[in-house]
């Protein structure tokens, strides 16, 4: 049978417990993954998702399963985000991952889908959301339709890109210096950010737009409370604040790739400085430091609008991998 009819039923999994046939299920689950970054290899990625799976189920969050005749068919995971909800005084729910057998005829995951994420739709009423989101690649077409058809809208659009870290060392132009990112530095940075995240899903979405811009602030605020020497660099052209990177490094992110990886977290250039080279600089120098921590490749991402940055990275050895949408559901307009 394919279609909704072979749809038996779409039910809230009790806290504490996983799907039945949970293992076999995840080895020909997909969609949600970047599979390559997972060694191109379908159990090395079942495993990255039932850890994920459990530590959410522990914690709480709401797990959905769509089961039909053949079983276990499709699953999603309902998350209440936390720093997100307190910050913009409203009921934020993240909707990851949504998995369905990829073994499955497209019309039959797409109507599963349907019904898994009306399930996720009444979960959500039920907990009091108040905003819904969901982050998917671009290719995932049948899932966006879905969104479309349930009332769901584009919030914001994310190229993701990955380099190779260079070990050439950085030629910065007359004038220009750059230096470790310190506490000090955060007034500054934080005045230089204003107006730079305008094509961000937190600034675009009416409903957030009020403390949109204070996302990016807070969080350079909450990275300094609990480290007090993170990594970071700061551009400076004779001796002003012009732009700075903050990055990350994660043992177990880099151990799942295969690769010591970095994740370039901000990249901000204040706009009285660009067009004279600065940004490339910068990022190169960042990269370098990058290498310098033992880091192989690096993934950096930044909304499809930002053409000077995209050129920047491009000219730097970045190349795209995948194309992020953002959906927002305000369930307060669709109660």
């Amino acid at each position: 049978m394919t279609n909704s009819s072979a749809i038996e039923s779409v039910r809230r999994l009790p806290s504490g417990v996983l799907p039945d046939e949970l293992d076999t299920f995840l080895l020909r689950a997909g969609g949600e993954w970047f599979r390559g970054f997972y060694r191109n290899d379908a159990a090395v990625e079942a495993s990255h998702l039932k850890r994920r799976l459990t530590a959410q189920n522990i914690g709480g969050h709401v797990l959905l399963e769509s089961r039909g005749v053949g079983g276990l068919q499709a699953l999603a995971v309902l998350e209440r985000m936390k720093w997100d909800s307190t910050h913009f005084g409203l009921e934020i729910y993240r909707v990851a991952p949504v998995l369905s057998d990829t073994s499955l005829p497209p019309e039959q995951q797409r109507d599963l889908l349907k019904a898994l994420h009306r399930g996720v739709l009444d979960a959500a009423q039920a907990s009091g959301a108040g905003l819904l989101l969901r982050r998917l690649r671009s290719s995932r077409l049948g899932e966006i339709r879905t969104l479309e058809e349930l009332g769901y809208r584009l919030a914001d659009n994310v190229v993701t890109m990955t380099a190779k870290v260079p070990t050439a060392e950085t030629n910065l132009p007359a004038g220009v210096t750059v230096r470790a990112l310190t506490v000090a530095d955060v007034p500054l940075a934080q005045a230089l950010m204003k107006g730079s995240f305008s094509l961000s899903r937190f600034c675009l979405e009416p409903i957030l737009q009020a403390r949109g811009e204070a996302v990016y602030s807070q969080w350079l605020n909450n990275v300094f409370a609990v480290d007090a020497a993170p990594m970071g660099r700061v551009v400076e052209c004779d001796g002003q604040f012009a732009g700075f990177t903050m990055w990350t490094r994660d043992a177990a992110v880099s151990e799942e790739v295969g690769h010591a990886l970095a994740l370039l977290d901000l990249f901000v250039v204040g706009a009285q400085w660009r067009g004279r080279g600065l940004g490339a600089a910068l990022l190169s120098d960042t990269l370098r430091e990058m290498g310098r921590t033992g880091a192989q490749r690096v993934e950096a991402s930044t909304w499809i609008g930002q053409s000077a940055a995209m050129a920047t990275y491009q000219k730097l050895g970045f190349a795209v991998r995948e194309n992020l949408l953002s959906f927002h559901l305000d369930l307060e307009k669709t109660a």
